[in-house]
């Protein structure tokens, strides 16, 4: 399925009701105000971390908006993670990073990142 506003295409779970796909078909968007935040900031994003990624969708927005920013999706269930990954190659995503990791061990992550990125703008 193509969503009629972003043109993302993404695959649809018949069994899962409540999923992006299934959300945009039926009310022409998926978790509106949500999405309508990330569409207005999109351009404006160097760096995003979404955290329980779930399919991509922000992910995806970011990514297909904003083909300079850094996109690193987390996504812990590894169905789930497949179908993240499915939907990036479907929307020729290539600067997507899709991590499928627990919590903590994204907490160790970030954190190693964020002291990294924080020693450099101080050398």
């Amino acid at each position: 399925m193509r969503s009629r506003v972003d043109n993302l295409l993404m695959e649809v779970d018949p069994l899962d009701f409540r999923t992006a796909p299934i959300e945009a078909l039926n009310f022409n968007d998926y978790e509106l105000t949500e999405t309508s935040i990330v569409r207005k900031i999109a351009g404006h994003i160097n760096t995003m971390l979404d955290i329980g990624a779930n399919i991509g969708w922000y992910s995806l927005l970011v990514a297909s908006t904003n083909k300079e920013s850094s996109v690193h999706a987390f996504e812990p269930i590894p169905k789930t993670f497949d179908r993240l990954l499915r939907h990036c190659h479907l929307n020729a995503v290539p600067i997507l990073l899709a991590i499928t990791l627990a919590f903590h061990l994204l907490l160790v992550l970030f954190l190693s990142i964020f002291i990294q990125r924080v020693l450099a703008m101080h050398r």
